[in-house]
């Protein structure tokens, strides 16, 4: 999954046997935790938001999805709805590339986010959703575009809830595009080995993906914090802090000899 913390975004990876719903707990340690989960709408989910104590951020992409399978079969509806759910994304290019512009970061960056989502995106979800009500009596239940109106109407508060936190992502793409390094490679390492193989690989992707996503080289990374930990085997909590990929900053190039 991919973590978002402000100032310190990271991806971290788990191995579970089976996609089940105390090992979900186990990975969040769902008692203690007070938050958002950004994520698609599978019922294994669904424990997690009983008390309010996590709140659920839904994912647009996957809703557009099952509008892009009803196109077929009812393609007038679905190039609307289709063309609603671009407008919220161009909304999302608009706010990055001001961020871009403006170099904000942080809250900053949030504010101006949340801003244009409520003068622009709000607006959209609102005609959508009076829209989705009137046709769904119009379709067939268990038709392509009858499902997609159902998911897209049993999750709105969930789809619509980044739309009031310039901090929240309008879809999990992060976590998608990240799992799909795996998914790439599978045949490569279909199987672990054991147990603890698969933690320890886990483990390593979650440290190699954190690197890809802070545009480091993965191999000068480990290579050089290897180093460290060989020079320091119980090296101080904040200088761990200081080594992670976030945080790391390359040694100092050698000087040149200049024989």
């Amino acid at each position: 999954m991919g973590v978002r913390l402000r100032e310190h975004p990271c991806n971290v990876f788990d191995f579970c046997r089976y996609h089940i719903s105390h090992r979900i707990d186990a990975f969040l340690q769902a008692k203690d935790y007070h938050g958002y989960v950004n994520a698609d709408a599978l019922n294994v989910y669904d424990h997690l938001f009983a008390s309010g104590a996590i709140i659920e951020v839904g994912c647009w992409a996957h809703c557009r999805r099952k509008f892009y399978e009803a196109k077929e079969s009812d393609p007038a509806r679905a190039h609307l709805a289709l063309a609603r759910i671009r407008q919220l994304y161009a909304v999302e290019a608009e706010a990055k590339q001001l961020i871009a512009a403006h170099q904000f970061q942080g809250s900053a960056a949030d504010a101006l986010r949340q801003r244009l989502r409520q003068e622009q995106a709000l607006p959209v979800v609102t005609s959508l959703c009076q829209w989705l009500q009137e046709e769904e009596t119009r379709v067939l239940p268990k038709s392509p575009m009858g499902q997609a109106m159902a998911y897209a109407l049993r999750h709105w508060q969930a789809l619509t809830r980044y739309v009031g936190d310039g901090f929240l992502d309008i879809d999990n793409n992060l976590a998608e595009r990240t799992l799909r390094h795996i998914a790439i490679g599978r045949k490569n390492w279909l199987f672990a080995g054991s147990q603890a193989g698969a933690q320890t690989a886990a483990l390593l992707f979650s440290v190699t993906s954190t690197c890809h996503r802070h545009r480091l080289d993965a191999f000068a990374y480990l290579h050089d914090v290897l180093q460290r930990l060989a020079h320091d085997p119980q090296p101080s909590p904040e200088a761990l802090r200081n080594w992670l990929p976030d945080r790391w900053q390359p040694p100092p190039a050698e000087p040149a000899d200049s024989s």
